[in-house]
C-alpha cells in the first residue's frame, strides 16, 4: 500500500428527478435499488479510506439522510458542520465556537477514532490558504482510518492546491436514474 494521499473523489448527486411509479408490493422497487446502490457506494468510499469525498447536490437534506444511514450501517459517528450551526455530532449540540471554517477543521483534527464529517457549502472557504493547508493536512492524517471529510454543495470548485497533489478527482457523468438523484460514478484513474 502506498503512502500517497488518496485523492478526493467528486461524486455527482444530481438535482431532483421524478419519483415515478415505485413498487409498494413485496418486490424490490427501482427507487430502493438505487438507494441501496448509493449507500453501498458511500460505504465503499469510506471503507476505502478516502479522506475527502466531494458531493455536488442541491438536495442537501436527502443526501444528509443517506449519509446518516451509511454512518449507522458502518458504526461510524457522523458529524455535521455548517457556518450557521457549527460542528457537532449528528443529533447533538455543536461544539462552542466551531462555526468558523478553520476552527471546525481544527476541531475535526482533535476528534479521535473513526468519523464521517459532512461539511455543508465548505468548498467556498477552500480558497483561504490556511483552510486549504489544514484540509490537506487532515487528508494526509485521515488515510490510516475510516475517517472521511465529505464536502457537500450544489456546485463545488476547489482551488488548485486542493485539486493537485492527488487530493481531488473529477467524476465522469453518470446516466440518470429515473427514480432518484444520482450518486456515484467516479473516475478510477487520476
Amino acid at each position: 500500500m502506498s503512502n500517497d494521499v488518496k485523492p478526493a473523489l467528486r461524486t455527482p448527486w444530481g438535482g431532483s428527478q421524478p419519483r415515478g411509479n415505485v413498487s409498494r408490493g413485496g418486490g424490490s422497487s427501482t427507487a430502493s435499488q438505487a438507494s441501496r446502490a448509493k449507500r453501498e457506494e458511500l460505504a465503499l468510499l469510506v471503507n476505502s479510506r478516502n479522506p475527502i469525498i466531494i458531493v455536488e447536490s442541491s438536495e442537501e437534506q436527502r443526501f444528509t439522510d443517506l449519509l446518516d444511514e451509511v454512518a449507522r450501517q458502518l458504526g461510524i459517528p457522523l458529524y455535521l458542520w455548517s457556518v450557521t450551526t457549527g460542528l457537532g455530532k449528528a443529533g447533538g449540540a455543536a461544539l462552542y465556537n466551531s462555526d468558523q471554517p478553520e476552527q471546525a477543521l481544527a476541531n475535526i483534527g482533535t476528534i479521535q477514532g473513526d468519523g464521517i464529517f459532512l461539511l455543508k457549502d465548505f468548498a467556498r472557504y477552500c480558497d483561504n490558504d490556511r483552510i486549504s493547508r489544514r484540509l490537506r493536512d487532515l487528508a494526509d492524517a485521515f488515510r490510516t482510518g475510516r475517517r472521511s471529510i465529505v464536502i457537500l454543495a450544489a456546485s463545488v470548485a476547489l482551488p488548485p492546491e486542493v485539486r493537485s497533489g492527488g487530493l481531488s478527482q473529477r467524476a465522469s457523468a453518470c446516466p440518470p436514474h429515473s427514480q432518484s438523484p444520482r450518486l456515484g460514478c467516479w473516475l478510477a484513474s487520476r
